[in-house]
């Protein structure tokens, strides 16, 4: 399941990736739900 899309406005940096103004990006709230080091339990 993905969240509803955003279009980059500013420069701007993620997780070590610089985004441009135009970039589309989407979210992932599966990947985010699996994360061990928000949810102590994932699967």
């Amino acid at each position: 399941m993905l969240t509803f899309p955003r279009r980059v406005k500013t420069p701007i940096s993620v997780d070590g990736h610089e985004l441009e103004p135009g970039t589309l990006v989407m979210g992932s709230i599966y990947l985010t739900h699996q994360r061990e080091d928000i949810y102590p339990n994932p699967k």
